[in-house]
């Protein structure tokens, strides 16, 4: 079996409003209420990012074997996790439980899944061992790799890296677009935009390996890293081996530069905190409701370490006449835990 180490799981209006399946996968497509079971033999495993895929054939009777499509988070989860999957080889019988898909038969999340020599990987956080007492992955302590709290430090400084936790709600990655749940004040064209995006059961989930754009990319749930390069600061995130550039001296030009999905940015210090304004933007996904922004859109960001070095608070305010009424203000947290690092995500489609 090759295991890829990746050492690394929610518009120029009316016509700019396009409508498009989200870039990244939802569990939308998944019965989250139904845990379903199948025994079978492993196939055409692939340990990767942003979502480890495999097959298993099911045995039928006499008829011809049904190929089951088995999704789970990606690699670097299961690397943080310390998750063995040398006990899962092509070839090999393995039991498989997890929600089976909304679109039809044969697809499956999995939550958990059983090796030939008895080895459990508990791959949903939510999810017990299901064939004995014991697991590896998620509620058996490792998950703290994943989701710990952020520890205080004689350093206040920005320039680390930065964690999610989900079991903090100001430090989780959805908390970032918590406000577009709650009426949101969208222009009517973007709330026609809006209402007429694809159902996520219909659409085909993950579609591709380009780092999603600005503000999305600050959502993503793996850690991220500034760092300070003198005259910029680089932004080094995990999810799909984003990078964005934060220009610390004067730019003059900025109407020249070319658009990007995470626009061009220029920051300067208050204090501590450090204020990013980004401009120069493409149409892009916006959040995850297959809604897009502007290339009217602008953004400012404040970064600003908490006092004890634990966390990193950031806000974004989005001025984008074609989407908003007025600008709106998005929030979110990251936590320091020691130790951490931003794993190569070498994602493949």
């Amino acid at each position: 079996m090759t295991r890829v180490f990746a050492l690394s799981l929610l518009v120029g209006l009316v016509a700019a409003l396009p409508v498009r399946a989200p870039a990244h996968h939802s569990y939308a497509e998944y019965d989250q209420q139904n845990t379903i079971e199948i025994q079978g033999t492993l196939r055409e495993v692939r340990w990767q990012n942003p979502h480890v895929r495999f097959t298993v054939l099911v045995a039928k009777g006499g008829a011809a074997p049904e190929t089951w499509v088995i999704e789970s988070s990606g690699i670097n989860n299961l690397n943080r996790m310390g998750a063995n999957v040398d006990h899962f080889k092509v070839g090999d019988t393995v039991k498989v439980a997890g929600w089976p898909s909304r679109r039809g038969a044969g697809r499956m999340y999995v939550t958990n899944l059983l090796s030939k020599d008895g080895h459990e990987l508990v791959l949903w956080r939510f999810s017990k061992p299901r064939w004995g007492t014991s697991g590896e992955g998620y509620g058996t302590g490792a998950d703290k790799r994943l989701f710990g709290s952020g520890v205080a430090s004689a350093s206040a400084s920005l320039f680390r890296v930065w964690s999610s936790d989900y079991d903090d709600e100001d430090a989780a990655p959805g908390t970032l677009f918590r406000p577009m749940l709650n009426s949101p004040p969208l222009t009517p064209a973007a709330a026609k935009a809006r209402a007429a995006a694809a159902d996520p059961v219909k659409t085909k989930g993950f579609v591709g390996c380009s780092p999603k754009g600005m503000p999305s990319m600050m959502s993503q749930p793996f850690p991220m890293e500034l760092v300070d390069k003198g005259d910029t600061i680089e932004v080094r995130l995990e999810e799909y081996d984003g990078r964005r550039t934060i220009h610390m001296k004067p730019v003059r030009d900025v109407a020249s530069k070319p658009r990007t999905a995470e626009g061009f940015s220029v920051g300067q210090w208050e204090g501590k905190t450090l204020v990013v304004s980004t401009s120069r933007l493409t149409p892009h996904d916006f959040d995850f409701t297959s809604m897009q922004r502007s290339t009217a859109a602008s953004l400012v960001e404040r970064f600003t370490p908490s006092a004890d070095g634990s966390r990193l608070h950031y806000s974004v305010t989005v001025t984008d006449p074609a989407v908003f009424t007025r600008p709106m203000e998005f929030k979110r947290s990251w936590v320091w835990r020691p130790g951490e690092k931003v794993m190569a995500f070498n994602c493949r489609e």
